[in-house]
């Protein structure tokens, strides 16, 4: 009775914990949410406890939203030193003891834990725009070594999550067979996930490969121009040109570079009279998740259990395209469509995430048919009520990121001009846009990070803008091999 009495306060108590906690993170975080919005940055920044940034099992998502606010106000230092610390934090995860799916059979306490009663460790997507964030903050400050360490710290974490996730699947393919799950059985609660997503799965079989960014490529690809190695540039955009075929400005640049396999798109150009104008355009809300219920085998049959999928947040609006001196200039292209990241990320956690949940509700069910069996009536009644309130799915996700991340580079004539960006909707109407008197020349990079959110479901008949610029020194772009087009 000694061991059951420690498991009867154990459920007691995590059952009280889940209950004072039952609102999911994106409803505790709707009013910093909203306010972000609207562009009320400071009053966003007001809602994220200091606390939560400090410890407790939300403080790397914590980190991540208030980062991306202060990115939004212009502080990059301050989000540059939040997202650091969430760096840190990611490593000390790293670093200390998993429980595998397979110890969860033998440890009672993990198997009864449901996923949002422990930290949030973050995804593999979220690690990489980690790197790309502070990367584009270290441009947005002129800082070109900082920004260098991110993009090699990008390079080291992409290798770190295909191991991650290819040990992941060997340990559920493993617990799975321990624990005498069927292939057919857990083949059928994948397609019924697959099919609650609906017309989201779509984007998920567009992304090619989760773990490469045609965003981070580009600012890796600017990094080295500014620096002047043409080489290292010119292999980051053939790894854009890999992943967005149709992006225009990596195949100039890549030609520029010295490539003579690119085909260029129609244009004539003569970069001896130029400067650079470089717009990364972040546009929207990435998608929220959303709990679903489905049966998955137990040993005494089928039993309910809570899975998180993804749900688009929609919006109007698609493009920006810019104006020099009143005349079209180009339009922005895909780089990164973070929403299907983000979908694709967890339809590929799929297979773990059932494994995960059917050996915890078999050890689950041992469990608490033993302490129901030995705790006669309050034994039943803590049964029935813990799992009632266990059986949550992890809605935690980082909320502020935008839908997509899109560019265009141009090289304006030398001299002031005025630069119009107008953002577009689906029918090409223009719904609001910036104008910016800048002057270019031919010895510096000028760098717009445009945010625009709106003519979605919490902002519908307008939006909200926000521009920053910085112009960085660089060498002439007569230096690049070729400059006549």
């Amino acid at each position: 009775m000694g061991i059951n009495n420690k498991i009867i306060r154990f459920l007691l108590l995590t059952t009280i914990i889940t209950l004072s906690g039952c609102s999911s993170y994106p409803e505790r975080m709707a009013v910093m949410k909203q306010d972000f919005v609207l562009g009320n940055y400071e009053k966003a920044l007001s809602e994220i406890d200091d606390d939560d940034c400090e410890g407790g099992g939300e403080q790397l998502l914590c980190l991540l939203e208030r980062a991306t606010i202060k990115q939004n106000m212009g502080d990059f230092e301050g989000s540059n030193r939040d997202f650091e610390t969430a760096y840190d934090l990611i490593r000390d995860y790293e670093n200390r003891p998993t429980v595998s799916i397979r110890d969860m059979s033998a440890e009672v306490g993990a198997a009864l834990y449901n996923e949002t009663t422990l930290s949030y460790k973050g995804y593999g997507y979220e690690k990489f725009l980690i790197h790309i964030y502070m990367a584009l903050n270290y441009l947005m400050l002129g800082d070109l070594e900082g920004a260098g360490v991110e993009i090699r710290r990008l390079d080291e974490r992409r290798k770190i999550e295909i191991e991650e996730h290819e040990r992941a699947l060997r340990d559920a393919a493993e617990a799975a067979h321990e624990q005498n799950l069927q292939e057919d059985q857990l083949s059928d609660v994948s397609s019924q996930i697959i099919k609650a997503y609906g017309p989201a799965y779509d984007l998920a079989e567009s992304v090619s490969n989760l773990y490469l960014s045609a965003f981070g490529s580009y600012l890796s690809a600017l990094h080295y121009d500014l620096d002047g190695d043409y080489s290292e540039a010119l292999i980051d955009c053939r790894r854009i040109i890999a992943q967005v075929p149709n992006f225009e400005s990596a195949r100039i640049d890549a030609v520029s570079y010295g490539a003579d396999d690119i085909r260029l798109p129609a244009v004539e150009l003569d970069l001896n009279q130029r400067g650079d104008l470089l717009l990364f355009f972040q546009c929207g809300l990435s998608p929220v998740k959303k709990e679903i219920f489905i049966p998955i085998p137990t040993g005494d049959g089928w039993l309910a259990v809570a899975f998180p999928i993804y749900q688009t947040v929609p919006t109007d609006l698609k493009q920006a395209i810019v104006y020099l001196d009143g005349e079209e200039a180009g339009t922005t292209g895909m780089l990164s469509n973070i929403e299907a990241k983000q979908i694709r990320n967890l339809v590929d956690q799929i297979p773990v995430m059932i494994i995960r949940q059917a050996v915890r509700v078999i050890v689950k069910g041992v469990v608490l048919h033993q302490v129901s069996k030995e705790a006669g009536g309050w034994g039943e009644l803590i049964m029935s009520i813990y799992n009632t309130v266990s059986e949550q799915a992890d809605l935690r996700s980082w909320l502020l990121l935008p839908q997509n991340i899109q560019a265009l580079r141009l090289y304006p004539p030398i001299g002031k001009h005025t630069v119009k960006i107008d953002l577009l909707g689906d029918s090409g109407v223009t719904l609001g846009g910036v104008s910016l008197d800048l002057e270019f020349k031919n010895n510096q990079t000028t760098l717009i990070n445009l945010r625009a959110i709106g003519y979605t479901p919490s902002l519908p008949n307008t939006l909200t803008i926000t521009n920053q610029v910085r112009t960085i020194p660089r060498p002439p772009l007569t230096n690049r091999p070729k400059t006549v087009f």
